[in-house]
């Protein structure tokens, strides 16, 4: 008997929030926002930064979407159906969505043209690693077959087939993602390579459409009267001002510059945005004096990162004994404001289906500290590379973060288990971060934020495959583990194999977790119905209201 799902999933990845100070017109408001770029493309398969999703995930819709609740909804599907092997997905498209010209249905097509979009190599597509469990997929990504080799059928307009070649438990979750959007072949086709460059070159089939654009100021959203959900929209809109840092103006060599940041928040303050990412500091202020109502994310690791292409860290001994040298029970003792001890790599705002991953997978288990095993493994690593001491070590931080102190007593175990010292620069975090992506670095204190509620999204910046892998790090036993749980047949499966990916990192010195920071918003109590996402500063506006 086949399993019927009526898509009351309860994924909670995001949090209904309130905002500050709208813009209001009767009982609707149009929501005003601030980013702090505008995106290159708006072509859903394409899109990878913050701005660029923000704009496509209130402008576009899936098979399924976001619910109020954090959860899944229909979208363009009304239910769907997965066979008793867990293998085929029978999707079925409600018969009323069209897309914002008014004359083109959504049908099945649009999607099985976007599935195999997002897997074709020539795309390049940052969210085809999600698709990795539909049948041909790997080899289509691969190149060894074309894309219309992909699991993905349309036996009618509103009938979609989807087969896999092993169970995946988080497959629906995909469906609601970005990539996933649907695309009309013929307008793709009519764009001429311009697809997403301009608005122009899109149809929207989501609750907005853009109305206006001016990558130097800003985006409007405007409800789009050809959209068809069993929830109607309630706001009246949205707009997104873009904010960038400020340029030096030899006829005003005094003014005061801002970065974007600053910017975003002062707009904040002064009331002309109605909510805005805050900084620890703030957040304590805000709530002390209850002027706004501030959410929080602990969704970002610190760790220490090692560089695996240089010719002393790409030595696991010589990693594995620095490792063997640190007590991270001693090191919490000296996190300070914003910050709290890693239990693992993924931090806790993760959570595979409804369920934290740190509770289902349990914390990493950091090896006891053991000098004389350190010091036997540094004796063999520098043996191998033929030297009798440990070359020149810096570790590179942010100065923008008390790290100091911890830091500091990191110097002293390494001293002391070890008989080396290691030297502390403190850097800008831009420098900080360009210096690490072009790998000019040995050790440096590197944070990951997830971007979605799924453990790969931090693991896989250390795959051999991935373009973002900053340490270095090759292992095909790792990149294996994480390709089998995405696979997983059950979220148990897959916890136990993203915390044994885990463990590898640790016990191979690649990359050790030290703290967790946490994202703070702060939202009035007048607006309800805003969905906020501790992933990549996503905010979904359909349902933006006055508060009763």
């Amino acid at each position: 008997m086949k399993q019927r799902k009526w898509l009351a999933l309860l994924l909670a990845v995001c949090v209904a929030l309130p905002l500050i100070s709208c813009r209001r017109s009767g009982d609707q408001i149009v929501v005003r926002y601030d980013l702090t770029a505008a995106p290159r493309s708006l072509d859903p398969q394409l899109a990878s930064t913050g701005e660029a999703l923000m704009i496509v995930e209130n402008t576009f819709e899936g098979l399924l979407r976001q619910s109020e609740n954090g959860g899944l909804e229909p979208g363009v599907a009304t239910d769907y159906e997965v066979s008793d092997d867990g293998l085929t997905y029978t999707f079925t498209l409600r018969r009323d969505a069209m897309w914002s010209d008014g004359e083109t249905p959504v049908t099945a097509r649009d999607f099985v043209f976007a599935f195999r979009r997002v897997v074709d190599p020539v795309t390049g597509s940052a969210g085809a690693a999600n698709f990795l469990c539909v049948q041909n997929a790997p080899e289509i990504l691969s190149g060894a077959v074309p894309a219309s080799r992909l699991g993905v059928s349309a036996p009618d307009d509103y009938t979609l087939i989807v087969r896999l070649h092993t169970p995946n438990p988080f497959f629906a979750e995909v469906t609601a993602s970005a990539a996933a959007m649907p695309c009309n072949e013929a307008f793709f086709t009519s764009t001429k390579g311009r697809y997403g460059l301009e608005p122009e070159y899109l149809m929207f089939n989501g609750p907005f459409f853009i109305r206006s654009y001016d990558a130097k100021s800003k985006v409007s959203l405007r409800p789009n009267g050809h959209y068809h959900s069993a929830k109607p929209v309630l706001a009246a809109g949205v707009d997104l001002a873009f904010q960038y840092d400020d340029r030096f103006d030899e006829d005003k060599p005094d003014a005061t510059l801002k970065t974007a940041a600053q910017k975003v928040l002062s707009r904040f303050y002064s009331g002309k945005t109605d909510a805005a990412p805050i900084s620890f500091e703030e957040a304590e202020a805000l709530q002390e004096k209850g002027s706004a109502t501030v959410y929080s994310f602990e969704n970002t690791v610190w760790g220490l990162a090692f560089n695996c292409r240089t010719n002393t860290y790409g030595n696991d001994k010589i990693r594995r004994a620095l490792l063997l040298s640190i007590d991270p029970q001693e090191l919490s003792g000296y996190l300070t404001g914003n910050l709290s001890p890693a239990r693992g790599i993924v931090p806790p705002a993760v959570k595979l289906l409804d369920r934290s991953y740190r509770d289902i997978a349990g914390n990493n288990v950091w090896p006891a500290r053991d000098s004389a095993q350190a010091k036997a493994l540094l004796a063999e690593g520098l043996a191998e590379l033929g030297v009798e001491k440990l070359s020149k070590t810096t570790i590179l931080y942010p100065d923008g973060y008390d790290f100091a102190p911890m830091l500091s007593i990191l110097q002293r175990q390494l001293q002391q288990g070890l008989g080396v010292f290691i030297n502390l620069e403190a850097l800008p975090q831009d420098e900080l971060s360009a210096r690490v992506r072009s790998g000019d670095y040995l050790l440096a204190l590197v944070p990951y934020t997830a971007e979605r509620s799924n453990p790969d999204s931090i693991l896989s910046r250390f795959a051999g495959y991935s373009t973002r892998n900053e340490t270095g790090y090759a292992s095909s036993a790792f990149d294996n583990t994480l390709s089998a749980a995405l696979v997983a047949g059950d979220i148990v499966e897959a916890a136990e194999l993203y915390e044994r990916a885990e463990q590898a990192l640790l016990e191979a010195g690649v990359y050790l977790p030290l703290a967790y920071e946490t994202s703070h918003y702060a939202c009035s109590t007048d607006v309800q119905g805003l969905v906020f996402s501790p992933f990549s500063y996503q905010v979904y506006f359909k349902y933006a209201a006055p508060a009763e």
